[in-house]
Parts: C-alpha cells; structure tokens; sequence
C-alpha cells in the first residue's frame, strides 16, 4: 500500500512538472520536445532525471565601504573573492566620512576595553587618514587641542549642558539660530 501511494505521488509530481514545463516552453515560445523537457524537472534518482554540476555553495555579501589597504589579499589568501577597486579623491573623502562615522558608532557599541580600544584606534587611523587627504597634519590638530584646551577646558569635569539663555542681541544668537537642528530653540 505505502509503495503504491509513493508511486502515485511520484507520477503526479511528474505530471505536474511536466505541465510546468510546456506551459513555461509556450510562454518562452521555447519549442523543445516533451521528453526532454521531463529530462530537465525530473526528480533526484528517477530514471529520467539528468546529473548537474552541484549548485555552489559560496554565498555574496554587499560591502560596500572604504576598507584598509590590506584586507583585499588578507581576505584573498582565504579564498574570499573580493570586488575592490580604487576610489577617485572626492568619492575617498565622502567614505572617509562615512568610516569616520561607523568607527564612531562601534566605539560607542564596544562591550570592553579590548574592543574599545581597538575601536579608538580605528577612530584615529580614519582621523588621520581624512586629515592628510586635506592637507592637515597631526601636528596641527595638536595645536589646535591644546589651544582649545587651554582656553575652554578639556572633558575631563563631566560637564553638562541643557540649555543656555542669553539676550537677544548677543552674537552667539545667530550662531544658535543657523544651527537648528544642533540647537533648537525653546520657545
């Protein structure tokens, strides 16, 4: 009884991918004779089914980020196929910023201080990378944050600002008011 049953479900499974076939041969206005049509949809070990190369097994991932010099043939030396190519300056520039602010969030998202500081120092090589593409060297940013520093402070007093008040002909006014979305205004 149980081998009848299965022959019957094999012989309508072949049916109904027979009719697959022709219907999909009409509207392709593919002419190929029936058999060999059957040959194509036939199911594993029946005697009409055909041996095909195994489907492969790799599977495709989009990066599509500014990634270090290095990784392509670190990942090549694995077998992973890379599709890599080198950006012109304007493009490099809006990736820089694009990493800057994905370094930026894992820095935020590290769980340790392994992964913090691994996180910072990617922070720093993107940093430095933006700043040489724009003609600033570290030297530079130095200066300029131990001059803030100096005269502002650094973050080390944990202060924190809410809001702030001040008369409507202040200069610092304008300053707020061209930057809305940073600075809203309350009202």
């Amino acid at each position: 009884m149980q081998k009848s049953l299965f022959l019957l479900t094999l012989a309508a499974i072949s049916l109904a991918a027979i009719s697959v076939v022709f219907v999909a041969c009409e509207k392709n206005d593919e002419h190929k004779a029936p058999v060999e049509a059957a040959k194509e949809v036939a199911p594993a070990g029946h005697a009409d089914a055909q041996t095909t190369a195994p489907m492969s097994n790799k599977r495709r991932f989009k990066v599509d980020k500014l990634i270090r010099d290095k990784v392509p043939n670190y990942l090549r030396n694995r077998n992973v196929q890379t599709n890599e190519r080198v950006m012109g300056d304007d493009e490099y520039l809006e990736r820089l910023q694009n990493k800057l602010f994905e370094e930026a969030k894992e820095v935020i998202d590290a769980k340790n201080k392994e992964e913090l500081t691994e996180e910072l120092g990617d922070v720093l090589e993107v940093m430095l990378a933006y700043a040489k593409e724009n003609n600033i060297s570290f030297e530079d940013i130095d200066k300029v944050r131990i001059r803030k520093k100096n005269e502002y402070g650094g973050f080390e007093g944990k202060v924190y600002n809410a809001s702030v008040e001040l008369n409507s002909d202040d200069d610092y006014v304008n300053y707020f008011l061209s930057n809305p979305d940073r600075y809203p205004e309350i009202k």
